[in-house]
């Protein structure tokens, strides 16, 4: 399987929609959700004649293309979910070199007190006031933040640009106006860039994205929304990453492990049984997916900081019925603690979870992939936080 980070440009307006009210749909989500994203590709490569209909539903319901969800881009800056352990100072600070107020914003899960009750499985203890001892921080959880210019303790919220837009009816009888029928639509405003994962095991597929594959993303194609395209696709080194882990020294058996979550954590036992995060996932059927013939052990997850959320598989284009929503599941951006046990190439199965996570097979034809993506937070040093 080979592995890539894509830049997508939106190169018309976009409606990923929040939630639907009666006359349209209100809010815009801040990422682009892997459900879409995985279905625009396919839906693209079956349109323009690379794939025939029955090799995109094989695909669908196998693991030769997984996708993550899409964040923000801020100019060179990469944006992910923020995690429970930043917060922000509501107080303006006064700067004395600047003679401006700043707003204090801070990292402080590299912190001794944290990281040691972390690695030790003790519930650490949440920050409440400032450094000025301002009792007014707030915790941006999980919403996109990227590294601040100010230093390596601090963050900058990031957002996607938005614009409100009303539509009028159409009478299909008359081709006037119709009274009585406007739409209001929030959405994502044109060329603005995002970035994601994609893993593939087809050669044939990675050389298309690689092109630069044009998609259609989110509601309203059939007007003109959604236009996207990939581009600046960088093929990932897989034994970069490894030696990365190993560098790190987090890559033990039986060691406690901070986990960073790119993504929404979940375990399915079936439709009606689940879990808000996985308690065990067995990494050698990591590997099997990835087709690497090397053991690895199994990952226990003992504990799970973040907020809940609603996940929503999508729709089933093809069969026209809505996939599964699932409630109260770990946020992206959530902090896990785990240990791996029962040996096994440890480095490489990290690296594994930490670029395609687990995916889930919810049904013989669909893959929920973009899912318990989980990342040693140690090789990242932004989300870590710590001074270099």
């Amino acid at each position: 399987m080979r592995f890539c980070e894509v830049k997508i440009k939106t190169l018309s307006p976009t409606i990923i929609p929040a939630r639907r009210v009666e006359r349209g749909y209100k809010g815009q989500l801040k990422y682009i959700p892997s459900t879409t994203l995985r279905g625009a590709i396919l839906t693209s490569l079956y349109m323009q004649e690379y794939i025939s209909l029955e090799e995109a539903k094989s695909i669908g319901g196998s693991y030769e293309l997984l996708v993550s969800n899409a964040y923000i881009l801020d100019g060179e800056f990469k944006s992910y979910p923020s995690h429970p352990f930043m917060y922000k100072c509501k107080i303006p600070h006064k700067d004395a070199e600047k003679s401006e107020e700043v707003f204090e914003s801070k990292i402080f899960i590299y912190e001794y007190d944290v990281a040691n009750a972390l690695k030790s499985g003790i519930d650490p203890k949440f920050k409440f006031e400032c450094s000025r001892g301002h009792a007014a921080i707030e915790y941006p959880h999980p919403q996109p933040v990227r590294k601040s210019d100010k230093g390596e303790e601090e963050f900058k919220e990031v957002d996607v640009k938005v614009q409100s837009m009303i539509s009028v009816g159409i009478s299909k009888r008359r081709a006037t106006s119709q009274a009585g029928m406007l739409y209001e639509y929030d959405v994502m405003v044109e060329g603005q860039e995002f970035w994601c994962y994609i893993g593939t095991s087809r050669d044939d597929i990675y050389e298309r994205i690689k092109s630069g594959l044009e998609i259609k993303i989110g509601r309203g194609i059939s007007r003109g929304f959604g236009h996207s395209v990939l581009e600046k696709v960088k093929e990932i080194s897989l034994d970069d990453l490894v030696e990365d882990l190993k560098t790190s020294g987090v890559a033990v058996e039986d060691r406690n492990i901070i986990f960073y979550s790119l993504s929404p954590l979940l375990e399915i036992d079936d439709l009606k049984s689940y879990k808000p995060y996985p308690s065990k996932l067995n990494l050698n059927l990591l590997m099997e997916i990835c087709g690497v013939d090397e053991k690895a052990g199994v990952l226990e997850i003992k504990k799970v900081y973040g907020k809940g959320r609603t996940l929503h598989c999508g729709w089933d284009m093809y069969g026209n019925i809505r996939r599964p929503i699932f409630d109260h599941v770990a946020s992206e951006g959530s902090i896990a603690v785990g240990s791996i046990t029962n040996g096994g190439n440890i480095p490489l199965s990290l690296a594994l979870l930490s670029l395609i996570g687990y995916p889930i097979k919810i049904s013989q034809n669909y893959i929920l992939t973009g899912i318990n993506m989980l990342t040693p937070i140690q090789i990242h040093p932004f989300l870590w936080g710590e001074k270099t």
